[in-house]
């Protein structure tokens, strides 16, 4: 075979890979709640890269909340509409409290809470959590309101500062009753501990000790008291 009809079979293999990707991403996704995670997040939904795979409409929720558990068979049903399939909107979740890094990012304070993520932005839908109302929304109703431009992944300070908020304020919805006895009281012993372990760690670091002049003064002050005991017993033998 011809060196250069090898080349155009090469060629035409690596364009069909290309172009087969999108559509094997589309697959993955279409007619389903995609479930993201800290890991995929951003791999999915390419938030800060363009979201080249589409726009998203993203519930966040934690497994203890009652309403998020109430609108999940609507939220199923809308991820299937061949509507919003055709114009490539996505629908994804995330549990917030396995999933920490997502839920900094967006600042997300309460459950469920829904973010149509589109062109760069993003828009927070408030509305009634039914097929009818949220397929309005995804298709139009966003236009309606501004838009924000959608956070860039924290950093490690940033996420250690907010991470050590969030903990702090479920453990509040905990202890005020918004979530289950069993995770209550989870959370309750959860916040106790960090609480007494952070106290610890600032006594450990801020306990007054010795400086090292006041120890040097200590020295020397044992040094020459030394030194006039063994004057004196040298004075005392000699008048012996």
């Amino acid at each position: 075979m011809p060196s250069s009809r090898i080349f155009h079979v090469v060629a035409a293999f690596f364009f069909f890979a290309l172009v087969s990707l999108p559509n094997v991403q589309a697959n993955e996704t279409e007619g389903k709640v995609v479930v993201l995670t800290d890991k995929n997040f951003e791999h999915l939904t390419q938030a800060s890269t363009g979201m080249t795979t589409g726009s998203w409409m993203v519930k966040f929720y934690a497994s203890w909340c009652g309403h998020c558990k109430s609108m999940a068979a609507a939220y199923d049903l809308l991820a299937m509409d061949e509507e919003l399939i055709a114009k490539g909107i996505v629908l994804g979740k995330v549990e917030v409290p396995e999933n920490r890094d997502v839920g900094l990012r967006f600042g997300i304070r309460g459950f469920p809470t829904l973010l149509f993520l589109h062109r760069s932005k993003m828009y927070k839908y408030s509305g009634a959590r039914s097929v009818d109302n949220m397929k309005k929304y995804l298709l139009s109703g966003y236009e309606e309101v501004d838009g924000l431009p959608i956070p860039d992944p924290p950093t490690f300070l940033s996420k250690a500062k907010a991470t050590a908020k969030q903990i702090f304020l479920e453990v509040m919805d905990a202890v005020y009753g918004k979530a289950g006895k069993g995770t209550q009281w989870a959370f309750i012993l959860t916040g106790v501990l960090f609480s007494m372990t952070f106290l610890s760690l600032i006594f450990v670091l801020f306990m007054p000790t010795k400086s090292h002049s006041s120890i040097a003064f200590s020295r020397t002050t044992a040094l020459k008291g030394a030194k006039s005991d063994d004057i004196k017993n040298a004075a005392d033998k000699k008048k012996e």
